[in-house]
């Protein structure tokens, strides 16, 4: 149950204990979108998607971060552009 949160300077926070029900209700719904079973991000890092990845303006070892966008919350990524 716990969540990390990756911050844009490349810091981390361990969220102990809560759901992405809770976590999506303390987020701004306008910023932040679940796209999978296990991932939320903020739509500010998006860099261009494709139709089930999403690629950031976040770095790890030099590459850009990517993620997948599921078929089950695609539509409400796509809403939230």
């Amino acid at each position: 149950r716990d969540k990390i949160l990756k911050i844009n300077d490349g810091s981390e926070v361990v969220l102990k204990n809560i759901s992405f029900e809770k976590l999506a209700t303390l987020l701004p719904s306008e910023h932040f979108v679940r796209i999978n079973k296990r991932e939320m991000i903020a739509v500010s890092i998006v860099t261009y998607f494709t139709h089930d990845l999403i690629t950031t303006n976040l770095f790890h070892n030099e590459k850009p971060l990517q993620f997948v966008l599921s078929n089950n919350y695609r539509d409400a990524y796509l809403k939230l552009l």
